[in-house]
């Protein structure tokens, strides 16, 4: 049996981990990018699958975090990292295992650093994570997806980097989709099998697509469905299965053919991970709800409108 999933943990590999309200953001947070073009390039590493990057807080580091658009604010710390830190706590908010909701303190980074850009009055949950990296690195926490709000985040699977600039998506760009952020982080509706279905964008899933076990009835399916493993949320398990889909989907006028999907049981948000997203260079554009999906050879420019 083999775990599959999205956040990293020691012995476990956890499946849409965070489901964190951003409820109640800090319209306070800042980002400022240094230097004189207003972009700032970051080395990704993602040979183990997960996003990781490399921070300073507070002027101290650098630490290993692992950036995760489905983390629905700004930043998550362990606890014994914001012990050590002596973060000030600032409240409380509900993290959610999709199953189960608990409540889990606030704390303020002053000031988190992330290659040339410098991000103020971060809001981070804390908890009891034990974070490793594939490898055996300890990280210290994951980077949300409300903490690029001010940004253009691009996350450049190809060249193993992030791009971080200020502007917008070109909003006749053919490539680009509509992006609702229902819950905080990046969802696009896509046509499969005949219907318009709502996927979160989870770049901390290793699975290609997370679809309801109900979905796989009437669905177009080439290879049977078969048991696949337990994958692990925040607090509980779940039995997966597989199979390759017959037909396949656009993604911003890009052909994804018969991936293999993962189902489970339950209504959750159903997912896109790594294994469909790694082709592409990925911009996201909250202010203007968009996103924008590209082949590296097609991205000619930086994306936004300066």
């Amino acid at each position: 049996m083999m775990s599959m999933g999205s956040k990293v943990l020691r012995g476990a590999l956890l499946l849409g981990a965070a489901g964190l309200s951003a409820a109640g953001a800090s319209l306070a947070q800042t980002a400022q990018i240094a230097g004189e073009l207003g972009r700032v390039v970051v080395p990704m590493d993602h040979q183990s699958g997960f996003l990781l990057v490399e921070v300073t807080i507070d002027g101290k580091g650098p630490f290993l975090f692992q950036l995760d658009t489905f983390v629905s604010i700004d930043a998550c710390v362990d606890q014994e990292f914001a012990l050590a830190m002596g973060f000030v706590k600032t409240g409380t908010t509900w993290n959610s295992g999709g199953d189960t909701t608990r409540p889990r303190d606030l704390v303020r980074i002053d000031a988190l650093g992330l290659g040339a850009a410098k991000f103020t009055h971060v809001r981070a949950m804390v908890d009891q994570y034990d974070w490793v990296d594939p490898s055996g690195r300890k990280l210290h926490g994951l980077l949300g997806f409300q903490l690029f709000r001010e940004l253009l985040l691009t996350i450049d699977y190809p060249g193993s980097q992030l791009v971080l600039e200020h502007g917008v998506l070109d909003a006749d760009d053919p490539q680009a989709l509509p992006m609702f952020l229902t819950a905080g982080s990046p969802d696009v509706f896509l046509e499969l099998d005949g219907k318009s279905l709502l996927f979160g964008i989870d770049t901390g899933m290793l699975m290609p697509m997370l679809l309801r076990l109900s979905d796989a009835e009437g669905m177009g399916l080439s290879s049977e469905l078969l048991p696949a493993g337990r994958a692990l949320s925040v607090y509980s398990s779940h039995e997966l299965f597989r199979a390759k889909l017959k037909g396949g989907f656009e993604l911003a006028g890009h052909g994804v053919q018969a991936p293999l999907a993962y189902f489970r049981k339950g209504r959750f948000k159903r997912l896109l991970g790594k294994g469909v997203l790694q082709p592409y260079v990925l911009t996201f554009d909250q202010k203007s709800k968009r996103l924008r999906v590209a082949l590296p050879a097609s991205l000619e420019k930086p994306p936004g409108e300066h």
